[in-house]
């Protein structure tokens, strides 16, 4: 009986090891194609506190320029500029993988394998379904939990749900995606030039 109880363990623990490891190959596919066309536009719908709305994110790498009307928000990799037009200002931050997280629906391209563990969740035979969660080492300034759901066909997101530290969700649903597009550094930064009138808020 204690051999059979030790055996059904063993197998337990190589069935969650094989599943970690297929989900987080299914991310590598992911990123690797994402990466290869070196830059996308996508459009997408959200809800966030209560509120919904659609916008439109350039990408590049890590840099990433996020219109939403109100705000908008630019990231060179480093450095986070984001408008807000009814207080005519825009902040400046360096953000935390978190903060990146809810402003990019593509940030865990460069992120999964930073301070995340994957594992599927309820996939279909249209999507997988991969759950990412910090680990305890790595939880802090991190989302609590990412859900994304990847077309089988082309491993793009269709679905990114992220549950922030504070409790707070941001939905993402893509609903267009182009790919290959040049972008020049310039794109993912703010440009004081173009709106004189704000002022702007340094919180680095």
């Amino acid at each position: 009986m204690k051999r059979i109880f030790l055996l059904g363990i063993m197998l337990s623990s190589l069935l969650l090891c094989y599943g970690q490891t297929t989900a987080m190959k299914v991310l590598d596919q992911a990123a690797a194609k994402f990466k290869a066309a070196g830059s996308w536009t996508v459009g997408y719908n959200f809800s966030m506190n209560g509120q919904q709305g659609q916008g439109t994110i350039l990408m590049s790498g890590q840099k990433f320029r996020n219109d939403l009307g109100d705000p908008i928000v630019w990231f060179d990799g480093k450095t986070m500029w984001t408008l807000v037009k009814a207080n005519d200002e825009v902040n400046v931050t360096e953000p935390t993988p978190q903060e990146i997280a809810s402003m990019n629906p593509y940030a865990f391209v460069s992120m999964y394998k930073n301070g995340y563990k994957a594992s599927f969740g309820k996939s279909t035979k249209q999507y997988h379904e991969i759950i990412l969660t910090p680990n305890t080492k790595a939880g802090q300034g991190r989302a609590k939990q990412i859900v994304l759901r990847l077309a089988k066909s082309s491993l793009q997101p269709s679905y990114v749900s992220m549950t922030a530290s504070d409790g707070n969700v941001v939905t993402i649903h893509v609903t267009s995606f182009k790919s290959g597009s040049k972008m020049g550094d310039s794109t993912f930064r703010f440009h004081p030039k173009s709106y004189p009138d704000v002022e702007v808020v340094d919180l680095r």
